[in-house]
């Protein structure tokens, strides 16, 4: 519960959210069996502008909640246990729905839930020169997700000016939340000691909610919320620097840029006093922060952005362990060059660059050397970063390349460094239109045919997934059908991952070699499949990908198991499951052995208890072993983990 009071020297105002109304209260139930049932959806009209909380709870499964926007566009909540807890702003007052699905791999359960929803009542919300008193206690509401305590506040903001807020106590490390209408959600462990302090510039006016919590989620205590507008910041001028102080207890020192032309620049902190990092916000939402940038210099911070044309910048300066000192801050103009333009130059030195494109140029920027890994970044106007140090080249020692779609008219920040951060030597950096028109941009979730091969481009502004960006699609396939998807590229880093109607997942990052990869499964049960081809880190650029099937096999064996503390142990004290399958002699059978949890191996004994076949890196971490049986009887398939101490679910299949 949170209790707020009267101060003198400030405003407060009563509890926000002190009360909620519940708009959705209803039992379900879910069959995993059938393809239809895997998410069960209800229908949301709730007040624009409202904040809601959803929550599903069974005894069943693991539940995930997914939220349905009124453009179709999906957001997944995952649950842990047997709960799973959604927050969201509904910006509009219909269209919305909300479903229930599985979360457990290839479980197959089935049950009930229960799923409520509830839209908050906001008495009063936290304005600029106002402070909150409250407090985190055992009796709040927990969340399930988080696993934290939070009380949650309704914020206006003012758009184009600077807000500061503050979540301070004395009693427990403060962690704050800060969650945007369209999902965004930032976090905010320290900033200034253990004190929580999040910096925005709004875009527009509207509201935020903002959480106060603690950094363990289980602390209790009292706490102070404050917000605080900032009008007259100091100015920053380009090519121009400034010495300053910072003071221990403020926690970091705020200044304003607004450049008279667009390009790309570079921002540096340096101080002899202090830990440094530094934090670039734009009123687009463009958000970096830096801490200890390779080649600005021990614990100095540097950053390369782009911004527009009288576009305002909010620069913080802060300390990384809450000191102070001096230090100085610069802010310099990138050295343009133009689309076609190579240029020689040399590490250490002068390494970020501005290039200006028009909407429509699909162009590539590579760097290539013979002394030193190297490292390229392009940050793009709205404070996307995708970077790459591992191209292939027959002709240089290293090469990093990336390719960029220009959705808008607009300067990008360049920037070339050594993998390891203090390498040496001289470079190429060279940018070119590419000799071919950007690849078809297909619908999310677009379906794949048998035999299909597309050509696809992933860019900063795709779907951002556990690992980095990507493209969803999907395919539909029958219980037993060997699906064969392969995703190769010379651009990025590729990365498979599917899901099957039932929950249960599968991911490849390079099993098909140089960065490839592939997925070689037979199909665990009939429905849609959702395919994600992404990037394994912030690559971008061209890939190939390649859906194929070879008919159908029938299941001996396809169950779903775990490594737990209860199994058995071998000689060497690894866990283990077994499992027998009775064969005739010149029977072929193909054993399959897959886990998210656990690099897996595979052993199969003959009916004499003699070994058989072992496998432990057929795909990943995935095990794999096709046998003809040279005589009949029982054999044995025995599941365990390549580490001793692995636990975890994983899906044994027998195919023939």
């Amino acid at each position: 519960m949170k209790r707020l009071f009267i101060f003198s020297l400030c405003l407060i105002f009563s509890a926000a959210l002190t009360a909620q109304t519940e708009i959705l209260n209803v039992n379900g139930s879910l069959d995993a069996s059938a393809a239809d049932e895997s998410v069960e959806w209800f229908q949301l009209n709730p007040d624009r502008g409202a904040f809601l909380s959803a929550e599903a709870v069974s005894l069943d499964f693991t539940p995930r909640i997914l939220i349905q926007s009124p453009d179709g566009q999906i957001r997944e909540f995952p649950g842990r246990g047997s709960s799973a807890r959604a927050t969201f702003f509904a910006l509009d007052e219909e269209g919305y729905r909300v479903g229930v699905a599985l979360l457990d791999q290839y479980s197959g359960s089935s049950g009930s839930f229960i799923l409520k929803v509830q839209q908050a009542e906001a008495n009063a919300s936290l304005e600029g020169g106002a402070t909150l008193r409250g407090e985190l206690e055992s009796s709040d509401s927990w969340d399930p997700v988080d696993e934290r305590y939070i009380d949650w506040y309704p914020v206006n903001l003012e758009a184009g000016v600077p807000h500061r807020i503050l979540l301070e106590s004395s009693e427990f490390d403060a962690f704050m939340y800060l969650q945007y209408p369209d999902g965004k959600v930032e976090t905010m462990d320290d900033g200034r000691g253990r004190d929580s302090v999040i910096t925005l510039l709004p875009p527009e006016e509207g509201r935020v909610m903002v959480g106060a919590s603690s950094y363990s989620g289980s602390d209790t205590g009292r706490y102070f919320l404050s917000m605080e507008i900032l009008e007259d910041l100091p100015e920053l001028q380009s090519n121009r620097s400034i010495q300053g102080r910072l003071d221990s207890s403020s926690g970091s020192s705020l200044f304003a840029f607004q450049p008279d032309t667009a390009g790309a620049y570079r921002i540096s902190l340096e101080s002899d006093d202090f830990d440094s990092i530094l934090r670039v916000r734009g009123a687009d939402g463009m958000y970096l922060e830096n801490d200890d940038m390779a080649g600005a210099g021990g614990t100095n911070s540097a950053l390369a952005f782009s911004a527009r044309a009288g576009e305002r910048i909010l620069v913080e300066a802060a300390s990384w362990s809450g000191g102070g000192g001096e230090f100085r801050l610069e802010v310099s103009s990138a050295r343009s060059i133009a689309l076609g333009e190579d240029i020689e130059a040399q590490l250490p030195g002068a390494s970020e660059y501005q290039l200006s494109g028009e909407a429509g140029d699909f162009i590539s920027v590579e760097v290539v050397s013979n002394d030193f890994d190297t490292v390229l970044q392009i940050t793009d106007s709205r404070g996307n970063i995708i970077e790459d140090d591992d191209s292939p080249s027959d002709d240089w020692y290293y090469r990093s390349r990336l390719i960029y779609y220009f959705p808008e008219d607009e300067s990008l920040a360049l920037r070339v460094s050594s993998y390891s951060g203090n390498e040496e030597g001289s470079y190429i950096l060279r940018s070119r239109v590419m000799d071919m028109d950007p690849p078809e941009d297909y619908p999310r979730g677009h379906t794949l045919s048998r035999g299909e091969s597309i050509l696809g481009m992933i860019s900063p502004d795709d779907e951002t997934f556990d690992l980095g960006s990507g493209d969803v699609y999907s395919i539909e396939a029958r219980a037993g059908e060997q699906i064969r998807i392969t995703m190769e590229s010379d651009d990025l880093d590729s990365y498979l991952t599917l899901i099957a109607p039932d929950g249960g997942s599968y991911s490849d990052d390079d099993s098909l070699g140089d960065y490839n990869a592939e997925i070689d499964i037979a199909a665990p049960a009939d429905g849609t499949y959702q395919l994600i081809a992404s990037a394994y880190g912030q690559n971008t650029g061209l890939y190939n990908l390649e859906y194929s099937s070879s008919g159908q096999l029938d299941f001996l064996l396809n169950e779903t198991g775990e490594i737990s503390d209860d199994d058995r142990r071998d000689i060497r004290g690894v866990r283990f499951d077994a499992y027998d399958i009775s064969l005739v002699s010149g029977q072929e059978v193909s054993i399959r052995l897959s886990s998210q949890d656990f690099d897996t191996r595979l052993y199969v004994n003959d009916p004499q208890g003699d070994s058989f076949a072992e496998n432990d890196d057929y795909a990943g971490t995935n095990s794999r072993v096709d046998i003809v049986a040279d005589q009949s009887g029982e054999y044995r398939i025995v599941v365990m983990s390549f580490y001793e101490d692995a636990r975890g679910e994983y899906q044994i299949q027998v195919l023939e």
